[in-house]
């Protein structure tokens, strides 16, 4: 009978189990890697416009694109937001934009608000195509209060994008 080597086999596979390493960790997003924008700054919400580059990666370089996006509010509690493929770069091809994260106030604070679209539906589908010379606007975003009713005024903002050019 081979009952010894069998315990042999469940006494080393209990042994070693510990020593394999447990995923507490959140899933990395699948377009990790073509993260283009991770920006943090001040806005005043009582009207401020913003446009900010979105660079791409080309063979580990970054390189200018002629993709771009915008932001603003207007005064109004709405946060507007524009991609626009403008033509300025070195490329003419379609941007591509994977997912948009823009988180207003600190992540601890409890009136903090995140607003997070994936566009590639965690890569199933090709994402937001913004064409050459074309701008693709979002529905706008309604920018909350904060918890005691008081309108959002000079805030930390953090925005993130993820695309490819």
């Amino acid at each position: 009978m081979r009952v010894i080597p069998m315990v042999r086999l469940l006494v080393l596979t209990l042994l070693t189990l510990p020593l394999l390493p447990l995923q507490t960790e959140a899933a990395e997003y699948c377009h990790e890697k073509d993260l283009v924008l991770d920006q943090e700054m001040l806005w005043n919400f009582s009207g401020f416009a913003s446009e900010l580059p979105l660079p791409t990666h080309r063979e580990e370089a970054l390189v200018a694109s002629m993709g771009k996006v915008q932001f603003g509010t207007n005064g109004e509690p709405l946060l507007w937001t524009i991609f626009e493929n403008s033509g300025q770069g070195n490329f003419g091809i379609e941007y591509m934009v994977y997912k948009i994260e823009i988180r207003i106030g600190d992540a601890q604070e409890p009136d903090s608000q995140l607003f997070s679209e994936d566009f590639s539906k965690n890569c199933s589908e090709p994402g937001l195509g913004v064409d050459y010379g074309r701008r693709r606007s979002l529905a706008p975003l309604k920018v909350l209060p904060h918890a005691n009713g008081e309108p959002r005024g000079l805030e930390k903002v953090r925005v993130r994008v993820w695309g490819w050019q």
